[in-house]
């Protein structure tokens, strides 16, 4: 007696391939970690030292529309925002500096006061053994509506 063989199907079977595919591919997406860029790092003081900003207390610098600096109510380049704050903190190191931007100046205009600022605390507190600034200036962003509500102050 001759038995027969069945003849398989040569034929992969595809239809669940794309299922599978785009598990693998929601699978990744939802496990994946995203390495983020590191922002500015400022310290923020402990609640219980935080104060009320009196506005003739601290340094003011205002960045216009056209990246300008007004600091104190006196135009001043970039290159002297150092040479003008380092008195005033060697004296009071705790005094509030409030960095009031115009909607419609450039990113790289408050950078380029951030940087002024940390470079002036290398300047004044120095650098610990791995390369950071032992203490930070008290440093203040206005948010549009505290500009309203103080904009008669500033």
């Amino acid at each position: 007696m001759k038995l027969e063989k069945k003849e398989r199907d040569t034929e992969i079977p595809t239809s669940s391939m794309a299922d599978i595919a785009f598990l693998l591919i929601v699978f990744f997406m939802v496990t994946a970690v995203f390495s983020a860029t590191k922002g500015i790092d400022f310290k923020n003081p402990p609640p219980q030292e935080q104060a009320d900003i009196i506005p003739e207390e601290s340094i003011h610098i205002m960045i216009t529309a056209e990246n300008q600096m007004i600091v104190d109510q006196k135009p001043m380049p970039l290159r002297e925002l150092r040479d003008y704050m380092k008195p005033k903190l060697e004296i009071n190191q705790a005094k509030p500096v409030i960095v009031q931007c115009d909607p419609e100046s450039t990113y790289d205009g408050l950078m380029n006061v951030f940087d002024e600022i940390r470079q002036l605390e290398g300047e004044i507190w120095g650098r610990d053994e791995d390369g950071n600034v032992k203490n930070h200036v008290n440093l203040a962003l206005p948010t549009q509506e505290e500009i309203a509500q103080w904009g008669q102050f500033l």
